[in-house]
């Protein structure tokens, strides 16, 4: 009997675990994130509760957090109390196949810890100037939306090193590109553009250029 209990209660610490939290689908109406602020990791990916009537609530209380992911849910927007909350740790950030979002937060800059941000395949149609905050992000994919154009405060992102922003709606792409000086791979294909600036041709380190249909 003290081997089964054991087990269990190491069963049961595995769900509370601060490194790593997997919430899905009807779970997430019983979980009450203000209760585990060592979280570290929380993955809401396909979580049916997230919806435009119920955002993720609290994760500004959740000041350890480092990779979050609401992906394939509802959500009509990411919480600027959350992001403001989130900013010292969270790392990375995947919200991918969200249909219902369509904009994003003018404080998202405040995000100065992310280093991965991945909104591939939502419903955006404009990047706020704030981006420029994120100094320390190196991968940013914001393919499949229907964004037209790129702020000119893009090229204030020294660390980036991919840039995707396939399949959108962009006639043409920023000047500031140019000082990207990290950037290695940029995928612009499937887009209305005619040619790009000049100012790309600086960039040392690209490697590897995706302008397909240019």
């Amino acid at each position: 009997h003290a081997s089964s209990s054991s087990s269990s209660s190491s069963s049961s610490n595995s769900v509370v675990d601060k490194h790593l939290a997997s919430i899905s689908r009807d779970l997430m109406k019983r979980f009450i994130i203000g209760l585990c602020p060592l979280l570290d990791r929380l993955d809401l990916d396909s979580c049916s509760q997230l919806s435009h009537r119920h955002h993720p609530r609290g994760l500004e209380l959740l000041h350890n957090l480092r990779y979050l992911a609401l992906s394939n849910t509802g959500i009509t927007a990411l919480p600027s109390s959350a992001i403001k909350g989130l900013g010292g740790k969270l790392e990375r950030l995947e919200v991918m196949h969200c249909e219902e979002l369509r904009a994003l937060p003018e404080n998202i800059g405040q995000l100065q810890a992310l280093r991965v941000l991945n909104l591939d395949a939502c419903q955006l149609t404009s990047i706020p100037d704030s981006v420029s905050g994120m100094k320390s992000l190196q991968q940013l994919a914001l393919g499949y939306n229907r964004i037209q154009s790129l702020p000119e405060t893009i090229g204030e992102m020294k660390s980036l090193e991919l840039l995707e922003v396939q399949q959108n709606r962009l006639q043409s792409l920023p000047k500031s590109l140019g000082k990207l000086s990290q950037l290695k791979i940029l995928w612009a294909s499937e887009n209305k553009l005619r040619s790009l600036p000049s100012e790309v041709g600086k960039l040392g380190l690209l490697t590897d250029v995706d302008l397909v249909h240019l």
